[in-house]
């Protein structure tokens, strides 16, 4: 399926469809995927990928609804800050109905950074991604 090239936003219901490589292709700076089937190796992968400023260079938003919590270990393996700062988590009010209590701060080679935290809101487990 040809996904729409909109520089700024995507967002799918929907998102069974896409698969790794088409994701790792997506070059919009605010991306929404429900219903996800990326695994937690995928979602791994694109870290470390965006980590080495190797893909995602313009993202600035993703948010993933995915099938468990086991994406929080996930974050656990890569290099990272646990952060609680208000001002940090603060930047994920619009992403879910719950406050997010914690998140995990990751630093992309060129010194960019990054917090990435898992919630459970409305019965769906979501994992959000905000550079700052």
């Amino acid at each position: 399926m040809e996904i729409p090239e909109d520089p700024i936003h995507l967002s799918i219901r929907d998102a069974r469809f896409i698969k790794y490589e088409q994701f790792m292709r997506l070059k919009q700076q605010e991306i929404v995927l429900r219903w996800s089937v990326l695994t937690i190796q995928e979602i791994n992968r694109f870290l470390k990928s965006w980590m080495l400023c190797e893909s995602h260079f313009i993202l600035k938003s993703l948010k993933l609804i995915v099938s468990g919590p086991e994406t929080i270990d996930l974050m656990m393996s890569l290099p990272h800050e646990v952060t609680t700062d208000p001002n940090i988590l603060e930047q994920f009010r619009g992403f879910v109905y719950r406050p997010f209590t914690r998140g995990f701060n990751i630093r992309r080679s060129d010194g960019r950074m990054a917090t990435v935290s898992a919630v459970k809101s409305c019965n769906k487990w979501y994992i959000c991604f905000f550079v700052h």
